[in-house]
């Protein structure tokens, strides 16, 4: 099991994906989730436990409105922290995120480019586990900010 902590972000490996076990923001710690599970609802499913006897732990589904694929089914089924072809998706996204916001004000850096330059970083490394990581804690901090709102 391998930790890492940084920017009051504790992640933990646990059989080779990354967990969130607390994010600090302030007096909040917000709730445990998958890396996998972050990114899906990044990419727009929904979490839902509607039949707990064919899903015990419930499952994700594409709502209707979103146009771009999701991820659907169970977090175990998903290959986020071991494909290229699962996470390469999600990398475009935060990359359209950062450059909508640079729109607005083109010469202010902020924590978002950071970490994703982190994502970029690890990318070019060809370091799948690291762009893993680094995309959750993209994401982490993007819904922690989000939440702020």
């Amino acid at each position: 099991m391998l930790e890492y902590e940084r920017q009051n972000i504790k992640l933990v490996e646990i059989m080779g994906e990354y967990t969130t076990l607390q994010i600090q923001k302030g007096n909040r710690v917000l709730p445990y989730v998958s890396g996998s599970a972050s990114i899906a609802e990044f990419l727009g499913s929904k979490f839902i436990n509607d039949a707990p006897e064919d899903y015990p732990n419930g499952y994700y589904y594409q709502p209707e409105g979103i146009e771009e694929d999701c991820p659907t089914g169970e977090p175990d089924e998903w290959r986020f922290n071991s494909s290229w072809d699962w996470l390469m998706p999600v990398y475009r996204k935060i990359r359209d995120i950062i450059n909508e916001r640079s729109k607005y004000d083109k010469h202010t850096r902020t924590n978002y480019d950071l970490l994703e330059l982190d994502v970029q970083m690890a990318i070019c490394e060809v370091n799948i586990e690291k762009a893993f990581y680094s995309i959750v804690k993209f994401i982490e901090c993007w819904n922690a900010s989000q939440a702020d709102r």
